[in-house]
């Protein structure tokens, strides 16, 4: 193994946290996944282990931007109803991938924190029912 791969290795095993309130600390557990919050390699670490949902958007067709823990994902809808019920379908599977991938990574899609925005006419708006997303 390359000596910056055991420097790495290093960095990310045998860390602990701790839990303290009123300068009471409690035992230290052992943490298993992730790495240091705040760290400067933390946002670039995170970054190469969530690579894979940009594939998964693109293999999908959907348009998308990652920014840290964010991600937007996004498809401009045709005007005729086919395609754009087409695309509707192409987000709702690539949101269902995304989410398996994440719980078979260890992390968390979390729902209370995500929003679908659909901006259309009154009627495209009916006739696709977003409420399914």
């Amino acid at each position: 193994m390359a000596a910056s791969l055991y420097w790495l290795n290093a960095y990310l095993k045998n860390r602990t946290q701790t839990v303290s309130i009123d300068n009471n600390k409690a035992t230290p557990s052992p943490l298993k996944y992730g790495v240091p919050q705040g760290s400067v390699l933390g946002p670039l670490l995170f970054t190469m282990y969530t690579a894979p949902v940009a594939d998964i958007a693109e293999r999908h067709g959907v348009n998308y931007h990652l920014y840290a823990d964010d991600t937007q994902l996004y498809v401009p809808l045709d005007n005729t109803f086919e395609t754009a019920s087409y695309q509707k379908e192409s987000i709702e599977k690539c949101v269902v991938e995304i989410a398996d991938w994440m719980n078979s990574n260890k992390l968390k899609l979390n729902s209370d924190k995500t929003d679908v925005i659909v901006f259309g006419t009154n009627k495209a708006l009916i006739d696709l029912n977003f409420n399914s997303v």
